[in-house]
């Protein structure tokens, strides 16, 4: 039940600007649980933010990433599956530890358990989202295409999965694959974006979130957007 947005920029922009639209899209969505955010520094090395809390009641937000600035974001605002998972281990984007790849995951990956024996001496936390993590990475050092590998951790995981990556080489995926929240791709400005729909079949995400996007479109089912 979490929401997620993506964007990449032509030019910086403060992280503010980011955290504005990110507030919405928790108060709107059904998230509120713990949330966390990427983006690519000057040196091009992805940096991370997490609280188990939301990002509305998290007392540090705004003093910890006061002046960040940068052209790609990944926002991940949580609402778990399993209630007892919510820690601040579990709050996502998840992060190699090579700083090379961010992933963050909207929904449930039934078969998660089945997996689980395979990743459990790398495993941190108790989410059934990191296990996906941990599938996606073994799937990119394997060699396999990062957009391929996307579609791999979906199809072998099972359930709905909606899944935005942030990648070393300036890559921002988003894949679409969740029958309950669909992803929008837009523009505002020269701003690339893409976001869940607040679990709602309707357009409400651009009315209370995003009222300035255009170029609107909907990811189909099973593919991935490049931002």
């Amino acid at each position: 039940m979490c929401e997620m947005m993506a964007l990449q920029a032509k030019h910086p922009i403060p992280i503010e600007e980011v955290l504005g639209y990110a507030t919405l899209l928790d108060e709107y969505g059904v998230a509120g649980f713990s949330w966390g955010i990427t983006w690519r520094s000057e040196s091009g090395a992805i940096q991370r933010y997490r609280a188990v809390e939301g990002i509305r009641r998290d007392p540090l937000v705004h003093r910890a990433l006061a002046g960040v600035s940068s052209n790609q974001y990944l926002v991940h605002l949580r609402r778990p599956s399993l209630m007892s998972t919510i820690s601040f281990v579990n709050a996502q984007p998840y992060l190699t530890r090579d700083a090379q790849v961010a992933f963050a995951h909207n929904g449930f990956f039934a078969r998660h358990r089945e997996f689980r024996n395979t990743y459990q001496a790398e495993l941190i936390g108790t989410s059934d989202s990191e296990v996906g993590f941990q599938f996606y990475e073994h799937q990119l050092a394997s060699g396999m295409d990062p957009t391929e590998a996307l579609t791999l951790t979906q199809n072998e995981l099972g359930g709905d999965a909606n899944i935005g990556v942030m990648l070393a080489d300036g890559s921002v995926l988003f894949y679409s694959g969740h029958h309950d929240n669909a992803v929008y791709a837009f523009t505002i400005g020269e701003t690339r974006f893409a976001t869940t729909a607040l679990h709602s079949g309707d357009d409400y995400v651009f009315q209370s979130v995003f009222p300035r996007a255009e170029a609107i479109e909907q990811v189909p089912a099973r593919t991935v957007y490049t931002l």
